[in-house]
């Protein structure tokens, strides 16, 4: 009665995992095509292409090693003279 039962169990798990295994293989078989689809869309509408293009850049920017000095739009002097006052960093040796 046990084997009966072992056996039984073991057909129920088996069944899940090919099930579920299929069900993905169906999702992953779809992705390229979900993401290719969602890129010709982005790429046709230039508002979503600027924004996409925006975030990239900062994200860029944040991750790089520069220092960075926000100035004021129409601050000309400010502008050179905080430029003039930095002094250049060392390069990193990685």
């Amino acid at each position: 009665m046990g084997s009966i039962f072992f056996g039984f169990v073991v057909v129920i798990i088996a069944w899940f995992l090919v099930r579920h295994l299929i069900e993905f293989a169906k999702a992953a078989a779809m992705r390229p095509q979900i993401v290719g689809l969602a890129l010709k869309k982005t790429s046709q509408d230039p508002d979503i292409s600027r924004a996409l293009f925006n975030v990239l850049e900062t994200q860029n920017i944040i991750a790089g090693e520069a220092n960075i000095t926000l100035i004021p739009k129409n601050a000309n002097l400010l502008g050179e003279l905080v430029a003039a006052t930095q002094a250049p960093k060392a390069a990193a040796v990685k």
